[in-house]
């Protein structure tokens, strides 16, 4: 397991309010940076079948596996709220209602996994599980991309050290971490 990339997200204002033709809503401005980010850190994988671990339930707000399925991704999406299955039809998304914690998924069945803006809302024992969840569900060489609010410590989970330094002047609001692991 190596860390590839740990940091703050900057602020990226010249990006429209949309990731690959699907909107953003303005109110959820950092989800831009977040899911450019993400698509940008899976563009180079070999395979496309992804993980995307407690992708949330609303959908005017947690639209990263549509996202995902239009850069051609085949997307296995999870949540325990059940509205994640009213979330936006497409062939290329699976939508499983379950808990991010136990995933019901065979061992590497996937070429990477994403948790955007989730772990920062769990206990750390919790978010420990999701993100030990994440890494049996990724194939050996695949790829976790993972963002928090305010998540420095999340190196921590992979082996590395929390971050020390501050959020950059030009962060998002508010300030969101990132960390991109290869397994």
């Amino acid at each position: 397991m190596k860390i590839v990339f740990q940091g703050w997200l900057s602020a990226r204002l010249d990006l429209p309010n949309e990731v690959l033709g699907v909107e953003v809503p303005p109110e959820t401005r950092t989800r831009v940076e977040e899911y450019t980010f993400v698509v940008e850190h899976l563009s180079d994988i070999v395979g496309k079948l992804v993980l995307d671990s407690a992708t949330g339930f609303m959908p005017e707000w947690h639209r990263l596996a549509w996202i995902l399925a239009r850069d051609g991704w085949r997307v296995v999406a999870t949540d325990i709220h059940p509205d994640v299955l009213t979330l936006h039809a497409d062939p290329y998304i699976t939508y499983i209602h379950a808990d991010s914690r136990a995933l019901p998924l065979p061992a590497g069945f996937a070429d990477a996994a994403t948790c955007t803006s989730t772990l920062e809302h769990l206990t750390v024992s919790d978010a420990l599980a999701v993100v030990s969840e994440m890494m049996r569900c990724v194939r050996p060489g695949g790829t976790l991309v993972i963002t928090a609010d305010l998540a420095p410590w999340l190196p921590a989970f992979f082996g590395g050290e929390t971050d020390q330094m501050p959020p950059p002047v030009n962060s998002l609001y508010p300030p969101v971490y990132a960390v991109v692991v290869e397994t």
